[in-house]
């Protein structure tokens, strides 16, 4: 024989042994499904048909998950618990898929090792009942991944089939996920009146919609800040959309448990963190009895009014997934929320949303205004004198005076506005005194209608910045040079009247 004919034979030797391993392999492959030919070839074979507007009573094996329900006034509630809030949507999907239960195709007539697909211990086993006793079991096993679903055998049927992915999906749900999670209030920046934030190591945050305006003496402030700090502040209203907008939105992520009885685990006994909010809820009433609108003619049968309520958040641990431990102060429910969603109700730049003016004050209050500037005293005063018009009407006549002289309507108001006008521009290092105890400026503002003088003095800090006192108390940081500028223009202004 020659070399090249040996050589050929070799070749096709190998080829058969090859070929051989093939055949092999795809017997092995396809034994569980090799069993009916003419069953490979069905499609959509109904198996369970039950109306589901008649069935009352589910039961669901799955894993650790053994949970049974029964329907009681078209609620699906838990018979080892019935006062668990259940998530009705996932029951009613469950119970959906019984009313055509259809096989993609049958693999085994009558298998004789069930373990082969899973189904000597399934992965999951429902039960559906009918209000009369008609009844539907599915017992779910292995993945078929050859054909896109899932080994199953039906009621007492010995027949292994295989069903959808969608019916495995529809049931595979841990017991916990049917726990109803608590609805948090929808909110709106504009339904906010009140925010408050506590937390273990961290700074306070109170933040109060002024309606009852008990601290809006100006005029033109709605919202204050009443901490940490010790003296209440305006908040910049424009700064403000931005942080209300981070309260207006307390999805939860999960539920943990539903009624815990040791929150401590949770790190939830003593939160770290403490989350209120008050806010508007629009309340319509019927009425008892109609009213009709005198303008349009219009019959009104209901009235709408608007009624604080309050949510309460307390936050605990972190868990293992970039999640918060969570629970509202009306249940003991725990629940998760994402970290990022926390992380931004609970650090919080105060100074960023304070109104930057140092002591902003209406001048149709203010009779007098006492300034001193490098030992330097000045004053500005408004009398005002009640005296009657062409018309016999009474008004308000204004004369003003700087230094005791009389000068000009709107020189008085541009100084007034200059110094009124200051900002703040920096919080101080904390603890920081001031360079010199001696001020280098101060205004004080009295009010006609109480008697009442706020005082506000700049005090040597460094090369940069005055620090800033009222009421005693040392605030923020003044840009000096901006604030000389300022004053200057007081000093300056007595200098030309003279």
């Amino acid at each position: 024989m020659s070399k090249r004919k040996k050589k050929n034979l070799v070749s096709i030797l190998f080829l058969l042994l090859a070929l051989v391993a093939l055949i092999v392999a795809y017997v092995l492959v396809s034994k569980k499904d090799s069993n009916s030919d003419e069953g490979a070839e069905q499609e959509e074979i109904s198996l369970i048909t039950l109306d589901t507007d008649k069935i009352s009573y589910l039961w669901l094996l799955n894993g650790d998950t053994d949970i049974t329900f029964n329907l009681k006034d078209d609620i699906w509630v838990s018979v080892v618990d019935p006062n668990r809030p259940i998530k009705q949507t996932y029951v009613k999907n469950m119970v959906n898929r019984f009313r055509d239960v259809s096989a993609m195709r049958i693999v085994n007539e009558n298998p004789e090792d069930l373990g082969e697909y899973g189904l000597d211990n399934p992965r999951i086993m429902v039960e559906a009942k009918e209000e009369e006793g008609s009844r539907g079991v599915i017992k779910i096993g292995d993945e078929a991944v050859a054909h896109n679903g899932y080994y199953a055998m039906v009621n007492d049927d010995p027949k292994i089939y295989i069903l959808a992915t969608s019916y495995k999906s529809a049931f595979d749900r841990k017991d916990i996920e049917f726990t109803d999670i608590e609805t948090a209030p929808s909110l709106t920046t504009e339904k906010i009146t009140y925010i408050e934030v506590l937390t273990r190591d961290g700074e306070e945050f109170e933040l109060l919609f002024d309606q009852d305006k008990k601290y809006d003496s100006v005029g033109i402030f709605s919202w204050f800040i009443l901490k940490p700090y010790s003296k209440v502040y305006p908040a910049d209203t424009d700064k403000l959309t931005s942080l209300l907008d981070n309260y207006t939105s307390f999805s939860f992520a999960s539920c943990v448990e539903y009624d815990s009885r040791d929150l401590s685990s949770y790190g939830l006994e003593e939160p770290y963190a403490t989350i209120r909010v008050k806010y508007l809820e629009d309340i319509t009433e019927k009425l008892e009895e109609p009213e009709v609108n005198e303008e349009t003619g219009e019959t009104i049968e209901t009235k709408t009014y608007k009624e604080e309520r309050e949510f309460k958040l307390l936050v605990g641990n972190g868990d293992d997934h970039g999640n918060y431990f969570v629970k509202t102060d009306k249940s003991n429910a725990v629940y998760t929320m994402a970290e990022s969603n926390i992380n931004k109700m609970l650090n919080i730049d105060t100074f960023n949303y304070i109104s930057k003016f140092v002591s902003i004050h209406n001048i149709g209050h203010i009779d007098k205004v006492s300034i001193t500037v490098d030992g330097k005293s000045y004053t500005m005063e408004i009398q005002r004198e009640k005296v009657k018009n062409e018309e016999g009407e009474e008004e308000t006549e204004e004369t003003y005076y700087f230094n005791g002289s009389a000068v000009e309507e709107d020189d008085f108001k541009g100084i007034y506005q200059a110094i009124i006008a200051a900002k703040y521009d920096a919080k101080p290092i904390k603890g920081t005194e001031p360079s010199n105890n001696k001020p280098v400026i101060t205004i004080s503002y009295h009010y006609y209608e109480n008697d009442k003088t706020v005082t506000t003095s700049y005090l040597p800090y460094d090369d940069s910045f005055y620090l800033v006192e009222q009421e005693g108390e040392f605030t923020f940081l003044a840009d000096k040079r901006l604030i000389n500028d300022t004053f200057a223009k007081v000093v300056e202004f007595q200098q030309e009247d003279q």
